[in-house]
C-alpha cells in the first residue's frame, strides 16, 4: 500500500526523530546528520492491497500524514493513541506500525517500540526507512551488533544513503571492526563529501590505529563544515598535543572548553598546552576547573603541583601534591599510576 509520501520525507522525519535522541549529547549537529538521508525505495507496503477501497487506501495515506504530523509537532500521546487504533483497524499495514513504533520510542518506551518496528519490519522486509530507524533504536541502547545488521540491510537496500554508511561506521567502530568502520566512513564521504561528521569519525578511527597525523587532516576537514562541535575541537586538539604541536593545539582546546564548559578533558588538555607553552600560570585555572569537574581524579591535582612548583609557589604546590597523594591511593591498584588522565 503506497503512503503519498515521499520517502525522502518519510526517512527525514522518522530518522531525525530516533538519531537527534541518540547522537545529541554526542554530538551538536546530528540533526544535519539525518537530513542528507534518501532512499529508493518506498517505506511501508507498496501497491495497493487487492480486497481494499480506494476510499480505505485514502483513508491510509490521511493517517500515515497524521501520524508524522503529530511526531513532528511533538504531539506524542495523540501520535501513540492514533497509532494504536489504526493498528487495530489496519493490523497489516507496515507503515502504521513504523510511525506507531517511533512515537513509543519518543516516549522512551522501548519495549513496545521495538515490539512495533520488529512487526513493521515483517509487514516489509524492502523498507530501508524501517530497517534504519529500527537500527537507530538499538543504537540507542548500545546494541552496535544488532544495529550493524539492520544498517547492512538499509544499505543493500539503498547503497547511496551516506548516513547509514556514517552510522554502520559507527556500529562497527564500537564492536572492535575498526578496519571495517574506516570503509564505511570513506564509502559515506565518497557518496557526501560534507556528510555531517563523517570526517570527524573517520579520523576518530584512524586515531584508535595510532594514525594521528591521517585523524588530524580528517579532523580539520571536519572543522570546515563543523566549526562549533567542541568534541571535533577537542579531539583535534589532544591529538595535536599529543604528537607535540603545542601551539597549535592551544586554541582548538580553548574553544572546546569555551563550548563545552563541563568537559574536564578540554581543561586537562588546555592546561598541559598552556604550561608546555611557557604559560604555567594560566594553565592553573584550567587545572583547578578540571579538579572541580572530576574531583576523584588525581591528575589535575598532579598537573597543578608541577605549575605551582615551576612558579616558585612550593608551600601551595606542597598541597597539591598531598592531594595528589591521597586521591592516588582511594584509586583502585591498576598496576601503575592510578588517574583518570594521561599524566
Amino acid at each position: 500500500m503506497s503512503s503519498g509520501i515521499s520517502n525522502r520525507l518519510r526517512l527525514v522525519i522518522s530518522g531525525f526523530l530516533l538519531l537527534i535522541s541518540w547522537l545529541i549529547v554526542l554530538e551538536p549537529n546530528s540533526i544535519a546528520l539525518v537530513r542528507n538521508g534518501s532512499s529508493s525505495r518506498k517505506s511501508g507496503r507498496s501497491g495497493k492491497s487487492s480486497h481494499r477501497s480506494d476510499s480505505t487506501e485514502e483513508s491510509i495515506r490521511e493517517t500515515h500524514q497524521r501520524l508524522l504530523d503529530y511526531l513532528r509537532d511533538g504531539r506524542l500521546a495523540a501520535a501513540v493513541e492514533l497509532g494504536e487504533d489504526s493498528a487495530l483497524r489496519w493490523p497489516d499495514d507496515a507503515e502504521i506500525r513504523h510511525l506507531l513504533g517511533l512515537a513509543y520510542f519518543k516516549m522512551r518506551q522501548d519495549s513496545l517500540a521495538m515490539k512495533e518496528l520488529e512487526h513493521a519490519e515483517l509487514l516489509d522486509e524492502s523498507s530501508a526507512a524501517i530497517h534504519f530507524d529500527f537500527a537507530l533504536l538499538y543504537l540507542d541502547q548500545s546494541q552496535y551488533g544488532p544495529a550493524a545488521n539492520e544498517l547492512e540491510k538499509t544499505i543493500k537496500l539503498d547503497p547511496t544513503l551516506a548516513t547509514a554508511h556514517v552510522l554502520l561506521g559507527r556500529a562497527y567502530q564500537n564492536t572492535n571492526r575498526t578496519i571495517g568502520a574506516i570503509e564505511q566512513f570513506k564509502t559515506a564521504l565518497r557518496l557526501d563529501a560534507r556528510v555531517s561528521l563523517g570526517h570527524y569519525h573517520l579520523g576518530f578511527a584512524l586515531a584508535s590505529l595510532g594514525r594521528n597525523r591521517e585523524a588530524i587532516a580528517e579532523y580539520k576537514k571536519e572543522i570546515v563544515n563543523n566549526a562549533e562541535n567542541a568534541n571535533v575541537l577537542y579531539q583535534l586538539g589532544h591529538l595535536l598535543l599529543q604528537i607535540g604541536e603545542w601551539k597549535s593545539a592551544q586554541p582548538f582546546l580553548q574553544k572546546a572548553a569555551q563550548i563545552s564548559p563541563q568537559s574536564s578533558e578540554a581543561f586537562y588538555d588546555l592546561g598541559k598546552t598552556l604550561v608546555l607553552t611557557g604559560n604555567p600560570e594560566s594553565a592553573i585555572p584550567a587545572f583547578e576547573r578540571c579538579a572541580q569537574l572530576n574531583p576523584t581524579d588525581p591528575s589535575p591535582h598532579y598537573q597543578l603541583a608541577r605549575a605551582l612548583d615551576n612558579m616558585g609557589k612550593h608551600d601551595s604546590a606542597q598541597q597539591e601534591w598531598q592531594r595528589f597523594g591521597e586521591l592516588t591511593k582511594s584509586q583502585p591498584q591498576t598496576g601503575g599510576m592510578a588517574s583518570g588522565q594521561s599524566q
